[in-house]
């Protein structure tokens, strides 16, 4: 069974705002004498690193966050990707990236200028994402350009062109592309696509052993095929009963994200944000303990990085209302659950949270 990726977002009890400050001072204080490996990499009230192009702010929540505390001068575009809940059974998994295909077109049409393109991760199989062309005007299925089971070794060559042979089935069947299949040639995979294609090699052969895979399968459709594409994915995902996650990466400006995020209904998932930004004067004085008017809404602190057990990146971002304040902090997916305890008893910030308080992983 695949392992289950993680992707942790922890929301803290409520903390007085006219104390805040001095939990962050502590934990600024124990980042700094550590002795286990965290550091810090970005602190957004650093203007020394702000002005640092490579700057940005990435974090992630269970809802889109409106971006009012950043400064006129951040970037105007916002890259989101969405990780939907881990789905135990093949029809779950369907059903949510069905769902989210139907949640793309719809986007589309409200005329937002989102780019996106819905990904896969999940159990093992020959990897697929679904991407919209520039014009919104047809679908790409595509199978990722390089297998980290074949450099491993961990599967042969043989049980992997059994996997490629169902893979093209499934995604052919819908098209009638019924003759198409595999053959092991020199340790390669030659891909006989057989007359009519609607699948096809992007360029030559698919290696295996020390080889990378350096082409990829790919499969084009119009928008009126869209039925055609639901299909082809229903039947990939019965045909090696998936378990998973749906991914969803978009691109869009500023200004329509804005728009987007007020429109639009958004299921509970972790909504991951890289945006390179400048927070307002206004949030950096209140978080410089120059000034005390607290902002309101998310306000992000700063990104680490913990060497510890199940550690890697973590972000920290705060959440004010009228008079309290929340912290929300994000792992990536090698942060375990166990390292995101682990960094909350280094930063003493594991006072303010229990077992209610993850609320995503």
């Amino acid at each position: 069974m695949a392992k289950v990726p993680y992707h942790i977002i922890v929301k803290s009890h409520g903390v007085p705002i006219d104390s805040s400050l001095r939990v962050l001072q502590r934990l600024n204080q124990l980042i700094a004498n550590s002795n286990r490996g965290t550091t810090e990499d970005i602190r957004f009230t650093d203007p020394e690193k702000m002005v640092d192009a490579t700057t940005a702010f990435t974090a992630a929540f269970i809802q889109p966050i409106p971006l009012e505390n950043f400064a006129d001068e951040s970037e105007d575009l916002v890259v989101l990707v969405r990780y939907s809940h881990w789905q135990a059974a093949p029809a779950d998994l369907e059903r949510q990236l069905l769902t989210t295909v139907d949640e793309v077109l719809r986007w589309e049409q409200s005329d937002f200028s989102i780019n996106n393109s819905i990904m896969f991760e999940g159990s093992i199989a020959p990897f697929i994402g679904v991407e919209r062309s520039r014009d919104n005007r047809s679908w790409k299925c595509y199978t990722d350009t390089f297998n980290e089971a074949i450099r491993r070794g961990s599967v042969s060559v043989e049980s992997e062109k059994e996997a490629f042979d169902r893979l093209v089935r499934a995604l052919g069947e819908p098209f009638g592309q019924r003759d198409c299949y595999f053959e092991i040639v020199d340790g390669y995979l030659l891909f006989h696509p057989g007359p009519n294609p609607r699948v096809y090699c992007d360029d030559g052969n698919l290696g295996f052993g020390d080889a990378r895979i350096q082409h990829r399968l790919v499969m084009h459709a119009e928008n009126r095929q869209t039925p055609l594409i639901v299909d082809a994915l229903k039947a990939y995902i019965r045909q090696f009963q998936l378990t998973g996650r749906v991914v969803v990466r978009m691109s869009i400006v500023r200004e329509h994200y804005e728009t987007w995020r007020e429109t639009f209904e958004h299921r509970e998932a972790a909504y991951e944000y890289q945006f390179q930004g400048f927070l307002t004067n206004s949030a950096i004085d209140f978080l410089d303990a120059k000034s005390t008017s607290a902002p309101r809404g998310i306000v992000p602190y700063a990104n680490y990085w913990s060497n510890g057990n199940g550690g890697g990146g973590i972000s920290l971002s705060l959440d004010f209302d009228d008079d309290s304040v929340r912290f929300w902090l994000s792992g990536t997916e090698k942060v375990s659950e166990q390292g995101m305890n682990n960094f909350l008893r280094e930063t003493d910030l594991v006072q303010y949270t229990d077992e209610s308080c993850m609320i995503f992983h």
